[in-house]
């Protein structure tokens, strides 16, 4: 699940190491929850998701058209 206001500490830590040492940065650092992560702080502030209308998907490779071979 997506990370809440209180849970981001870990992903910020992992910014920070990557900023003061690229050569710490992984491939997968299993981050995909930062993409929502402002989705999530507006569910808990207003009670649901924003309607954003923009039919972006996050997820990893959801992207047919942009991953088309």
């Amino acid at each position: 699940m997506p990370p809440t206001a209180r849970e981001a500490a870990p992903y910020r830590d992992f910014y920070e190491a990557v900023a003061d040492d690229p050569q710490v940065a992984v491939l997968d650092a299993e981050c995909e929850g930062m993409c929502y992560f402002f989705a999530h702080l507006y569910r808990e502030r207003f009670g649901e998701f924003p309607v954003t209308g923009s039919g972006i998907s996050r997820e990893s490779c959801s992207n047919a058209t942009g991953w088309a071979s």
